[in-house]
């Protein structure tokens, strides 16, 4: 599967970037990647890639704020968070095939969880765990540690 990169140059962004791309044959390298990939025996397939960094794999709700970060998706309606590159693929892939891939989950950044000490092992080293702000004032809330 190739995105459809018709109309890309009409696509006005960044005028250096726009540049590179004016001059970036897009219909030779169709035909070359076809070619290739055809003597192996592949069919090549354009798809259409409109809305679908936008769009949610996992309940197919479509909303711009979706996109929080360059890297990271989180949809505003189920809250499925994913790497937003995977959750493109897998929309492109859902506009061809009913075949599933990973559905390429992301952990939550380390860097939005706080610890909380939970005691002091034998070896006098500390333990405790991690948790998102929200699950801390629901701790905090139930007064479930003495360490908050």
């Amino acid at each position: 599967m190739v995105g459809d990169l018709k109309g890309i140059r009409e696509n006005k962004g960044n005028d250096n970037y726009d540049l590179k791309l004016g001059q970036w044959p897009y219909e030779k390298f169709i035909q070359l990647l076809s070619y290739k990939a055809e003597e192996r025996g592949i069919k090549v397939v354009t798809v259409d890639e409109s809305q679908t960094s936008q769009k949610c794999s996992s309940c197919d709700v479509v909303d711009p704020s979706n996109r929080v970060e360059r890297g990271l998706f989180r949809c505003s309606n189920c809250g499925h968070t994913v790497n937003a590159d995977v959750n493109g693929a897998v929309n492109i892939l859902k506009k061809v095939t009913t075949l599933r891939g990973s559905n390429g989950s992301v952990a939550e950044p380390a860097v939005n969880l706080f610890a909380v000490r939970s005691g002091i092992r034998a070896d006098g080293s500390e333990e405790g765990t991690f948790h998102t702000m929200e699950q801390l004032q629901t701790l905090r809330d139930q007064k479930r540690s003495p360490f908050l």
